[in-house]
């Protein structure tokens, strides 16, 4: 997305004139704006995929910008075509267009405090929905995750990049929403990726990491990884005495090893052994 607004930034002879006049269209509105409405035009850069009057209001306020006043700014922006509007599911969301969003970031510059508030509030919003999973509630935070993915994914970049251990938690949290949606190659690879950034995880992160690619390895069908990777967690999950862990990973194990008719034995005391320290933690 950054080689689109490169085009529009350049002003070199190979810049075609309807891509100029694109460039000049912004500047124009953006000359137009206050110097509050070009700072909270900076900040609301910071989202991808679209935002919330709510998430808006929390990430892009401080002493400059009340949360109260964001709405009146965010409508000069609206009204200055800069910002768009939309309802999905009775909730308006608000965007850019991400030839305008590009050139926001431009004009922030490196933005760290509001990227570790994005990142803050969506690892908050996706901790909320992971007790909801399996109740009556359930599709109702799926869609709302759904609207969010795009601020998700740019919080876990963020996250590898700056802050590892939120990142762990928010990967920690989604699992059970990339299990329900399916995504589970987007799940392997991501939890994978952050391991790899992050050689010296606290093992709590570690071995949590290692026991989400094992489910999501198990849900891609390839067994002899999964079981590689449970084996992994929960040698850590005993180390640090996680109850709660090594019975997910025992009973991944148990699973994998019950495809193989000749391990039924095995499975059976991967399972059984889950049970007994599941009687016991209640």
């Amino acid at each position: 997305m950054s080689d689109r607004f490169k085009l529009l930034t350049g002003g070199k002879r190979t810049v075609l004139p309807r891509q100029q006049t694109l460039r000049a269209m912004i500047d124009w509105s953006y000359d137009l704006l206050n110097d509050t409405e070009k700072l909270l035009f900076h900040r609301l850069s910071v989202f991808s995929g679209g935002w919330t009057i709510e998430s808006a209001e929390e990430i892009c306020s401080d002493e400059i910008i009340e949360s109260y006043d964001v709405i009146d700014i965010l409508t000069g922006l609206l009204e200055k075509s800069l910002v768009t509007t939309k309802e999905d599911s009775n909730v308006i969301r608000f965007s850019m267009l991400e030839s305008i969003r590009q050139y926001a970031i431009e004009k922030a510059g490196n933005e760290e405090e509001i990227n570790q508030r994005h990142l803050n509030y969506f690892k908050k919003l996706v901790d909320s929905t992971k007790m909801r999973f399996g109740n009556e509630d359930m599709l109702k935070w799926i869609r709302k995750l759904d609207a969010e993915m795009g601020n998700i994914r740019k919080a876990i970049q963020w996250g590898m990049e700056h802050d590892t251990e939120s990142a762990h938690e928010i990967t920690n949290f989604l699992t059970e929403y990339w299990q329900a949606k399916g995504f589970f190659r987007e799940g392997y690879q991501t939890c994978k990726k952050l391991l790899e950034l992050d050689e010296n995880a606290e093992p709590i992160h570690k071995a949590n990491a290692l026991h989400n690619i094992s489910t999501m390895l198990y849900s891609l069908a390839n067994l002899a990884e999964s079981e590689k990777y449970a084996d992994e967690a929960l040698a850590i999950f005993r180390e640090i005495d996680d109850r709660k862990g090594i019975v997910n990973c025992l009973n991944i194990l148990g699973v994998v090893s019950n495809m193989n008719s000749e391990r039924s034995e095995e499975a059976f005391g991967h399972l059984n052994k889950a049970l007994e320290i599941s009687r016991i933690e209640h």
